[in-house]
Formats: structure tokens, sequence, C-alpha cells
């Protein structure tokens, strides 16, 4: 697949050779969004993502 076809998510895991992802958003609910990407909840953030 072109680079140019490919979610912003996924080249900046792959060029900065990242392990995961995590998108804070301001909705309710945390979810995935593909391989290694996950979208998390700002009120869950603590709950939902390991420290580093």
């Amino acid at each position: 697949m072109s680079r140019w076809r490919r979610s912003s998510r996924k080249v900046a895991l792959a060029d900065l050779k990242l392990d995961r992802l995590v998108v804070v958003h301001a909705g309710a609910a945390s979810f995935p969004l593909g391989d290694g990407i996950q979208a998390v909840a700002a009120a869950r953030l603590l709950e939902d993502v390991d420290p580093l």
C-alpha cells in the first residue's frame, strides 16, 4: 500500500518505531483503532493506559 493511502497513525507508528500509539479524545469510552493503536477517553486515561 502506498504511504499516502495509509493513516497518519500507522505512519507515525512505523516512522517513529513506536510499540503503541494512544490517541486521547474527549468522548466517554476507550476503544481500539487498530494494531497497536488505542483511542482513550481523557477521563479514563489513568485507568486505561499503563505508565511508561
